[in-house]
């Protein structure tokens, strides 16, 4: 299953990059991201039964947009349905406010091809 997450950021692609950095390697998530600096994260997910997911990869996308940033979390999961990638969003979500002291605003008129063309 492949599904995209779009969010809105006030703050720059560089402070938006590194709060997701920083709490991705933090509890409760404790990954270790590849990194293309201010462009893109990836990493692993495991078995999760809180999440009912068992396996896949999470790719986050970071581009300018407007006075701020524009955010897409790409999803690829094993199991077709049930996989609860949307919870886990939100929990990403909450951390990265918290981090960088604003919430997110949701988006979906973009481009698909709005992340490459950046």
């Amino acid at each position: 299953m492949r599904r995209d997450l779009f969010h809105y950021f006030k703050g720059s692609p560089e402070e938006v990059y590194n709060a997701y950095l920083s709490i991705l390697k933090e509890e409760p998530f404790h990954k270790n991201p590849d990194q293309t600096p201010n462009r893109m994260l990836v990493f692993g997910l495991g078995m999760s039964f809180k999440f009912n997911m068992n396996g896949g990869s999470v790719h986050i996308y970071f581009a300018q947009k407007d006075e701020g940033t524009a955010v897409k979390v790409h999803y690829s999961i094993m199991q077709l349905f049930g996989a609860r990638y949307g919870a886990y969003d939100d929990l990403m979500l909450e951390y990265v406010e918290k981090a960088l002291g604003y919430s997110a605003e949701p988006i979906s008129d973009l481009p698909k091809d709005y992340f490459d063309k950046q």
